[in-house]
């Protein structure tokens, strides 16, 4: 999944975490021995995940083919983020067979999972690497700036399109 040979640019995830905090999304850093643990402490049960590859062991508890059911009463969803933007505090979710899009936006919170190798400086750079995937018949990915919300209700409301609460887990 990641895109490069795990070379870690600091700077940019620096970057990525300081536009993610402006955008009220948490962020931590963790190690791949550390995620599973990490991942238990930061969801609400009931929770449901998309397939989320090698390397990345969930509480027994988590299936990774949840049912509409499973979406509709899950208080958080677990996905894989396919890259970060570090100048926007962006992730994109890429839409796969595992339902990676409706894992994102139906619970109340969303924790992605983004490989530190995987943060990319700019929107014109993420688009540059997706350019492939594109090409390949992937033709659906979602950038996501935080948490839902709206203002043209009048006062802003969160939560309306989507998590009103959003944590990115960052792997290095």
């Amino acid at each position: 999944m990641s895109r490069t040979n795990n070379t870690v640019d600091r700077s940019l995830r620096s970057a990525f975490r300081d536009r993610l905090a402006a955008v009220d999304v948490d962020s931590t850093v963790v190690s791949r021995d550390a995620l599973a643990d990490t991942l238990e402490t930061r969801l609400t049960e009931p929770a449901v995940a998309s397939d989320l590859g090698d390397g990345v062991d969930l509480p027994a508890a988590i299936g990774t083919e949840p049912t509409l059911a499973d979406l509709r009463a899950a208080a958080t969803g677990i996905t894989r983020a396919r890259l970060g933007v570090a100048s926007l505090g962006s992730i994109v979710v890429s839409s796969s067979p595992g339902l990676d899009g409706p894992v994102s936006l139906f619970p109340p919170k969303h924790v992605a999972i983004l490989e530190a190798a995987d943060i990319v400086a700019d929107l014109e750079t993420a688009l540059e690497l997706l350019a492939a995937d594109f090409a390949a018949g992937a033709n659906d990915v979602v950038f996501v700036t935080g948490p839902s919300s709206t203002g043209d209700m009048g006062e802003l409301v969160v939560g309306v399109h989507g998590p009103a609460e959003m944590e990115v887990v960052i792997v290095e």
